[in-house]
């Protein structure tokens, strides 16, 4: 799969799952702190599918976006606190610091899909999610400064580190390491 269809492929199903959960968040309570990760685990889940991965590796990419994307909105609640006084550089460190972290501990709680996608492909969605999450940290800050917090743009800063992390894992997943599976009639030919 190229990896801009893979990115794209990942950004829309990550921001569909956002939209998806918005009319939760607006009413609150525990049903809006489980719509978030659950509508995330399954855009990862089935944005995976277009890699071509085996379903352990699917389920391992539904828990990075779940868990790095609850952990990326629950920064989001900061600016609330906020002054507004403070500067486009340390709103842009915040955010990034935040969501890399974020995206680190996810991986480390979904760490099982190395041994499915390789150490080479695994890196590099590890580096792309974390260079989405810097990209993300941008423009959190500057939809920070101009007031911009439409669930519109928020769903787009949410569904930044996923196209990065998407499109670095096909890229690296090339043709000779997709985990295919071969029908039983070209099996008996070979």
């Amino acid at each position: 799969m190229k990896p801009g269809v893979a990115g794209g492929i990942f950004a829309a199903a990550t921001a569909i799952a956002f939209m998806a959960s918005h009319p939760f968040l607006r009413r609150g309570g525990c049903l809006a702190l489980s719509s978030i990760p659950l509508a995330f685990f399954v855009a990862g889940t089935l944005a995976a599918w277009s890699l071509r991965v085996s379903l352990p590796a699917r389920a391992g990419f539904g828990v990075i976006l779940a868990v790095g994307g609850f952990g990326s909105f629950l920064g989001l609640v900061a600016p609330q606190a906020m002054t507004g006084r403070e500067s486009a550089a340390s709103l842009f460190l915040f955010f990034s610091i935040y969501f890399v972290v974020s995206y680190l501990v996810a991986f480390a709680l979904g760490w099982f899909i190395v041994r499915e996608i390789g150490s080479r492909a695994f890196t590099a969605c590890v580096l792309g999610f974390c260079a989405g999450g810097v990209v993300a940290g941008a423009v959190a800050a500057l939809l920070i400064r101009t007031r911009a917090t439409a669930p519109f743009y928020l769903a787009v800063l949410m569904s930044l580190p996923a196209a990065g992390g998407g499109a670095a894992t096909a890229r690296w997943l090339g043709p000779e390491e997709e985990i295919t599976t071969v029908p039983d009639e070209h099996r008996a030919a070979g």
